[in-house]
C-alpha cells in the first residue's frame, strides 16, 4: 500500500475528527490503512471481473443467466464500481455480496495464472457457468455443483503452477483423471456426500490400473462437510469453536478414508481441501485450507516419489507421510 495515501487520510480523520478514536494518532493510521485495502481490494476485484468477461468473450462463451457464475460477476461488478444496493438493508443480501466478490476474486486468479503458464483452459470456462457458487452446500442436483468442481480443478492448477510445476488438464470427464503432471494423473472431487468417496477412490485407482499410472486424489469436502450451514459470525471466538467442531468431522473422514487409500496400489498421495467463505465480526474473507498425505509404504514408491511429493508439497509444505501415522 501507498503510506503517503495512508498518511493523508489518517490526518483527514484527526483535522476532522472522523477516526474511531480521532484524538489517537496510531489508531487513525490503522483506521486509514484498513480503507486503503478495502480500495485496493475493490480496484483489484473490478480488474479481475473485466479479465474474466474478457475471456469468455475471446473464447465465444456466453455466460448464463440465473446461474452462479453470472449473477457472482453481475454482484462483484456492481460492488468494484460502489453502486449502491438497490433497496432497504438485508443481512442476507450483504453476506451474499461478500460471498460472490470473495468467489470471483478467487477463481480470477486461478484462471489468470492458468492462462499466464499457457494452460488451455477453453474446455472448463463452458462447464463454470453452470451451477451456484455457494461452497458448503450440497445438492443433488448434479449441475448444481459443475462450477464448484471445475473451479476446484483451475484452483489446483493454479496452486501446481505457483510451486513452479506446470500441469495439463485431461479432456473433462476422462475417468483417469482431471489433470496430468509428468506421468501423475489428478483425479479432483467435490462430492456431496461422505458416502461417495470410497467409491470414487476405487474407481479412479481401476481406471489407473488400465493405463498403468499413478495418481493423487484430490478432495474438496466443503460440501460433504455442510461447510456452509452457518454463514455469519460475531466473534472469532464463535468461529473458532464451529470449525473446531467441522475439523473433528474431517479428521473422522480421514481416519477412514486413509487407510482405503493405502491398499489401492495406484494411489499415490492424497489430498484434502476445505473452502469458505468468512463473515467473521464484521470481517470477510475467503479461506483454503489444505493437507496431504504421501503414500510412501509400498515397494513401487520409487516409481511416483519426485512428481507426488510435489504435487502433495503444494498444499501442505510437508506433507504426511503414511509410513509415519
Amino acid at each position: 500500500m501507498d503510506e503517503d495515501r495512508i498518511r493523508v487520510r489518517a490526518y483527514f480523520h484527526f483535522e476532522n475528527r472522523t477516526g474511531r478514536n480521532w484524538a489517537d494518532p496510531v489508531s487513525n493510521w490503522l483506521q486509514a490503512a484498513e480503507q486503503e485495502r478495502a480500495i485496493e481490494f475493490f480496484d483489484e476485484l473490478g480488474r479481475r471481473v473485466s479479465f474474466i468477461r474478457s475471456l469468455y468473450r475471446r473464447h465465444r462463451i456466453v455466460l448464463k443467466p440465473g446461474e452462479g457464475l453470472a449473477l457472482a460477476l453481475d454482484e462483484a461488478e456492481a460492488l468494484a464500481r460502489g453502486d449502491k444496493a438497490k433497496g432497504p438493508f438485508a443481512q442476507q443480501q450483504l453476506i451474499r455480496s461478500a460471498s460472490d466478490a470473495h468467489v470471483i476474486y478467487a477463481i480470477a486468479g486461478s484462471l489468470q495464472t492458468c492462462v499466464s503458464a499457457g494452460l488451455d483452459v477453453s474446455k472448463h470456462l463452458p462447464n463454470l457457468t453452470t451451477g451456484t457458487t455457494d461452497y458448503g452446500t450440497s445438492s443433488t442436483n448434479l449441475k448444481s455443483i459443475f462450477f464448484k468442481d471445475f473451479e476446484f480443478e483451475t484452483f489446483i492448477a493454479s496452486a501446481l503452477i505457483r510451486n513452479g510445476l506446470v500441469p495439463a488438464f485431461a479432456e473433462p470427464g476422462d475417468p483417469s483423471g482431471d489433470l496430468i503432471l509428468d506421468g501423475i494423473l489428478i483425479e479432483a472431487k467435490h462430492p456431496n456426500s461422505v458416502g461417495q468417496l470410497t467409491k470414487l477412490l476405487l474407481k479412479f485407482n481401476t481406471a489407473l490400473e488400465a493405463i498403468g499410472h499413478f495418481g493423487v486424489f484430490a478432495v474438496a469436502l466443503e460440501d460433504a462437510m455442510e461447510m456452509g450451514d452457518v454463514s455469519e459470525f460475531d466473534s472469532q471466538a464463535e468461529y473458532e469453536a464451529w470449525i473446531a467442531a467441522k475439523r473433528g468431522g474431517m479428521e473422522a473422514i480421514g481416519q477412514r478414508l486413509i487407510p482405503f487409500a493405502a491398499h489401492l496400489p495406484r494411489i499415490a498421495a492424497l489430498l484434502q481441501s476445505q473452502t469458505k467463505v468468512e463473515i467473521v465480526g464484521g470481517g470477510t474473507t475467503l479461506r483454503r485450507l489444505g493437507s496431504s498425505i504421501l503414500f510412501d509404504h509400498r515397494p513401487s514408491f520409487p516409481n511416483y516419489e519426485t512428481t507426488a511429493r510435489a504435487i502433495a508439497a503444494s498444499f501442505n509444505p510437508n506433507p504426511v507421510l503414511y509410513s509415519a501415522l
